[in-house]
């Protein structure tokens, strides 16, 4: 990959997200190679692109940690359902994917990520070796977790675990990280989970799954084996601060303290878990334990768009109701998630604009008028709670410029 030297000139806000949650005012930043270099009132020298950024904030850029990108040619195929009848008509779809298809969802849905402010995405499905084809077509950073369950229940050609391993080794970029990704305890068996996370620790890969998604999913499993999801994976040594684990919304208090002894991220999908009725993560019980949580959009068939912006407005109101407490999930803890708490989940060096991270960084039109009135100490609730992602002008990814004044580079 060719790098360029790129100064992001006098902007006008810098939303840090560093250790302070500093908010820098009329600085600029130099990146080089695919990091930032400098961050400073006055940086001087030769540069290959000048972005002024006078009339724009400078934030990190948002990373959604689970979705399904190539469902989004299933966008509204299932809308108002029941989920029994959602997964039986999904699933029923996933059985006619193929490379094309999957290949053209991808597309889809990177370009829709891309224009909305998302920098980095976690993915679980098949076929990923051609979502990695995509992705670093566009110059997008992703975590691939290639779907791995037993083979009895499987739509995929051959046996996921050994396709798993087999994409894996084959992924040679600095932008696409591969994963394993368990569908959940459901489809997934004990010999299945143990043998996944094995070759993980092996090869220092990352783990993803579904959890606790759905009340049935708890309940059906305790009835298989006289524990919850968590518990089961907690005794049989699964969990670890490799693994993400996507919903996490039937869960107790002593589960949730298990995930936080773990250092297991979860990863909240609002938008999905409230279409499909399954319920509502505990926010609230999740901070008290101090267990990191990222955000995700799910897929299109049960969001139905990749928005994260979106998707941290309905977070941010979603926990207030269901607590009865204004003051849970604030802007900053939603934002948190939403970046930092990403990057924590995914263990990527990003995240924060702070010289030496990597330069994934978008910047948002601030002239619109649901910005007003605009001042420093109003930014961070105008991102959640006013703005949405048509305000996102720009995206540097890995130090280069992939959409510059809303044009996608190519």
């Amino acid at each position: 990959m060719i790098f360029m030297k790129i100064l992001l000139k006098n902007c006008r806000y810098i939303l840090t997200q560093n250790k302070n949650r500093d908010i820098l005012e009329n600085q600029s930043i130099l990146i080089e190679e695919n990091k930032i270099s400098k961050i400073s009132k006055s940086i001087k020298g030769n540069f290959d692109e000048i972005i002024d950024c006078s009339k724009k904030l400078v934030m990190p850029g948002l990373i959604n940690c689970h979705t399904h990108v190539a469902m989004t040619l299933m966008r509204g195929i299932a809308d108002d359902m029941n989920l029994e009848d959602f997964l039986k008509k999904t699933f029923r779809l996933d059985k006619e994917m193929d490379k094309d298809k999957v290949k053209k969802g991808a597309e889809i849905g990177i370009i829709e990520m891309i224009k909305s402010g998302t920098t980095c995405f976690q993915d679980l499905y098949y076929y990923e070796d051609v979502v990695a084809e995509v992705a670093e077509k566009f110059g997008m950073r992703a975590v691939l977790a290639w779907a791995v369950l037993d083979k009895e229940y499987t739509t995929q050609k051959g046996e996921p675990l050994k396709n798993a391993i087999k994409f894996s080794k084959s992924i040679k970029s600095e932008l696409i990280k591969p994963a394993f990704g368990l569908q959940g305890v459901y489809v997934c068996s004990k010999e299945t989970f143990e043998k996944s996370k094995k070759y993980a620790n092996e090869k220092k890969l990352l783990l993803h799954m579904h959890l606790s998604e759905t009340r049935k999913e708890v309940e059906e499993h305790i009835k298989k084996t006289g524990k919850s999801p968590t518990k089961w994976l907690y005794e049989i040594g699964f969990l670890s601060e490799n693994l993400s684990a996507a919903h996490c919304v039937w869960l107790t208090d002593e589960e949730i303290k298990m995930l936080n002894e773990k250092n297991v991220s979860v990863v909240h999908c609002p938008s999905s878990n409230l279409k499909l009725a399954s319920g509502c993560m505990p926010w609230k019980e999740m901070k008290k334990f101090g267990v990191n949580i990222s955000l995700g959009t799910d897929g299109c068939a049960s969001n139905n768009n990749l928005d994260m912006f979106e998707e941290m407005h309905i977070s941010a109101l979603i926990h207030k109701y269901a607590s009865m407490d204004a003051r849970v999930a604030n802007a900053q803890e939603i934002l948190d998630s939403a970046t930092i708490f990403g990057a924590k989940a995914l263990k990527i060096n990003s995240g924060s604009v702070e010289e030496g991270k990597l330069a994934d960084l978008i910047t948002l039109d601030i002239s619109d008028l649901r910005w007003f009135p605009l001042n420093k100490n109003t930014l961070i609730s105008h991102i959640v709670y006013s703005i949405n992602s048509s305000c996102v002008i720009d995206s540097i990814i890995n130090g280069k410029i992939i959409m510059r004044e809303r044009k996608i580079l190519k």
